[in-house]
């Protein structure tokens, strides 16, 4: 399969890297990784957390604070020797990884996971691409045969760091040190296939903004959108308004609700190595409401420019999704870590 961002794709438009800094953003993140901390309590699973994550700066980590920690790794820049400094893709979650320890591991991560994969159509910063898969929301379920999908990408990803804390070999191309990383990972990764535009696409025509399938006939690269990367309209980058949460994360009654409302999210049956390709299908069923009653133009220097319908109600529609998913993510972190590790 093709990787998501082909050269050709990418050359015309500079903006796609910074538009994919963080899927939800760290508050939604963070929010994914607290509603799992509060399932767990009192389980076998929260102990094993515990024990696995360990301290950093002197604190216990948490599902929540380290489901920003593969986003905190865009500041590792292969081009300066590794080193960090986290720029545009600085966040304040990422301060208690910013020590001479966690510095070191974000390297270390980054170094292993720089030239296993083909990304942005260049063997470098492999672990990039392991947040997404772009499936054309056409589309009401995901294959590995679909355009936007391949062995290093998202659902991949998450069955990676599954084995890895199941104690079994880390599968090609990824290479996890251990399950303290992959439990990193994994509370990152399972947030990140929540996030509709980070599952689902829309491919559309570079000429007049027509809707195209990248799954029928041969596939040109020029109608790739990226996630939504590469669409721009009222409001800026659409992806980056869909990653922008406002959670109250210090408010126990806030917390308390999602929580409540997390339980009530159905528990997936069967093999949980195949939980992350159920969930991603849904994602991208979820992702077709994040095109509906808009519509695309040409084209231009900035990408493809959309207009909205109503784009109040478009608002709206947007953050009931993005509160619906991110309490999804919360519950479906808890499903696979208390099934993992069983009471």
């Amino acid at each position: 399969m093709r990787s998501r961002w082909l050269a050709a794709a990418l050359a015309a438009v500079g903006l796609v890297l910074s538009a994919q800094a963080f899927a939800w953003g760290e508050n939604g993140h963070q929010t994914v990784g607290a509603i799992a901390n509060l399932l767990l309590q009192g389980s076998k699973a929260e102990a094993k957390v515990k024990s696995i994550l360990g301290t950093a700066g002197g604190q216990q980590l948490t599902l929540q604070t380290v489901s920003v920690w593969a986003d905190c790794v865009r500041g590792i820049h292969p081009n300066e020797g590794f080193a960090y400094d986290p720029g545009k893709y600085r966040v304040q979650a990422c301060a208690i990884f910013e020590d001479a320890a966690g510095k070191a591991a974000m390297k270390d991560y980054a170094q292993r996971n720089h030239s296993n994969c083909l990304y942005a159509g260049k063997n470098a910063e492999c672990h990039k691409s392991f947040h997404f898969a772009d499936i054309d929301v056409e589309h009401d379920s995901y294959a590995s045969k679909y355009v936007g999908a391949h062995d290093y990408d998202i659902v991949h990803a998450i069955n990676a760091a599954l084995r890895v804390l199941q104690g079994k070999p880390c599968p090609a191309p990824f290479n996890i040190a251990g399950k303290r990383e992959a439990l990193m990972l994994l509370a990152h990764f399972v947030g990140d296939l929540h996030q509709p535009l980070h599952v689902g696409a829309i491919y559309l025509d570079p000429q007049d903004g027509a809707v195209v399938n990248p799954d029928a006939g041969a596939f040109d690269p020029a109608t790739d959108t990226a996630g939504g990367n590469v669409i721009v309209g009222t409001g800026g980058n659409l992806h980056s308004q869909w990653d922008k949460t406002k959670f109250a994360l210090n408010d126990p009654d806030a917390m308390n609700s999602l929580v409540t409302q997390a339980k009530r999210v159905g528990t997936t049956n069967g093999d949980y190595m195949l939980w992350a390709e159920s969930w991603a299908g849904d994602t991208i069923v979820v992702a077709q409401q994040a095109f509906q009653n808009v519509e695309f133009s040409a084209r231009g220097d900035n990408g493809w420019p959309v207009s909205y319908h109503d784009r109040r109600s478009y608002l709206q529609t947007m953050r009931n999704i993005q509160k619906q998913q991110v309490i999804k993510g919360g519950a479906r972190l808890a499903q696979l870590l208390k099934t993992l590790w069983p009471d």
